[in-house]
C-alpha cells in the first residue's frame, strides 16, 4: 500500500496545487468563493491518469480541464463535462504515448501449450 502512495501522492499534490491556483484566480476575478468541487476534480484526475505520468503533464491536463471544461462555461454547475475527464481526454490526444503506449502497459509473460481439448481433437488422451 505504501508503494502505491509513492506514485499517487506526487501526482495528486501537483494536481491539487495547480487546480487550487486556477480556482483562486478565477474566484478573485469573478468575485465568488472557491467551491469544494475542486477536491473531487483533483482526486478523480489523479486516479484516472497512469501512475508514471510526468508531473508537468499532470499539471497541463488539470489546467486544460479546469479552464476549458469548467471556467470558460461559467464555473460550478455550468460545465458541460467533468474537468477531470476533459483533462484526461486532452492528455490522451495530445500525448498518446504516455497515456496508453508501451510505457504504461507492461506485457505479461505468457505460456502457450497444448490444452486438453486440442490433445483430444488430435486423437490423444486428455
Amino acid at each position: 500500500m505504501a508503494l502505491g502512495a509513492i506514485f499517487f501522492l506526487p501526482i495528486y499534490l501537483v494536481v491539487f496545487t495547480v487546480c487550487t491556483i486556477w480556482e483562486l484566480l478565477f474566484s478573485v476575478v469573478r468575485g465568488h468563493e472557491v467551491n469544494e468541487g475542486m477536491f473531487v476534480s483533483t482526486i478523480l484526475f489523479a486516479l484516472i491518469v497512469p501512475p508514471t505520468l510526468p508531473l508537468w503533464q499532470a499539471a497541463l491536463g488539470i489546467t486544460f480541464g479546469i479552464i476549458v471544461a469548467k471556467e470558460i462555461f461559467g464555473g460550478v454547475g455550468r460545465n458541460f463535462m467533468n474537468p477531470a475527464l476533459a483533462g484526461r481526454a486532452f492528455l490522451f490526444f495530445a500525448y498518446p504515448a504516455q497515456i496508453s503506449g508501451d510505457t504504461v502497459w507492461t506485457a505479461a509473460d505468457g505460456f502457450s501449450g497444448a490444452t486438453a481439448l486440442s490433445q483430444w481433437s488430435q486423437g490423444g488422451q486428455g
